[in-house]
């Protein structure tokens, strides 16, 4: 009951933070264009909402239409070194970059719950957390992905590690690398 009163708070919060005067906005598309800053303060989850700008959030959707595009346009190794090269590559620099020096644990959510889920890990762990967009997550997932049909399985299980990081409980990320620990039939840890 705790947990789902503090999801109903939480998607409450978002939405109600976008400063959009009549529309109803689910807490979903509040995390498109916004970051969680969490963390523990005497045992209390603090969490604040801060909205990104216009222009992060456009550039936010590009990367997303692109990494879409970049795994549908695998289809051979050549594809799969272009979309890594082409499209990966640059949104996970970008990435990078912005986030290098951060003071704080980055999660990567794909839903408000997860937002909530990350918030409260963080906090309970005594870390300063920031919780984004899912498309960081995403670029290492597709970059493991791509890498994982080029055979090259040690840097495949790297990406995959880093896209777990950001997003730890994501079923479809977990399910990817277990495919690169059975095709190197590490069957302990898959």
């Amino acid at each position: 009951m705790k947990t789902l009163f503090l999801i109903l708070m939480t998607q409450l919060l978002l939405a109600s933070n976008l400063a959009l005067a009549e529309d109803s906005v689910t807490a979903t598309q509040a995390l498109a264009t916004m970051d969680i800053q969490a963390m523990s303060n005497n045992g209390k989850l603090e969490m604040t909402p801060i909205t990104r700008p216009k222009e992060d959030i456009k550039l936010d959707q590009r990367f997303q239409s692109a990494i879409v595009d970049g795994l549908s346009y695998i289809k051979s190794e050549d594809q799969a070194s272009s979309a890594i090269n082409e499209i990966f590559d640059p949104i996970l620099k970008y990435f990078d970059d912005k986030y290098r020096r951060s003071d704080f644990k980055i999660f990567s959510a794909h839903s408000s719950e997860a937002a909530l889920m990350y918030a409260m890990k963080g906090a309970r762990e005594h870390e300063k957390v920031l919780v984004i967009s899912k498309t960081w997550a995403e670029a290492n997932y597709a970059k493991g992905f791509a890498l994982f049909e080029l055979g090259q399985l040690g840097e495949a299980k790297y990406y995959l590690t880093k896209a777990l990081a950001l997003s730890p409980f994501n079923a479809t990320y977990l399910f990817e690398l277990g495919q690169v620990l059975l095709r190197e039939k590490n069957w302990q840890q898959a």
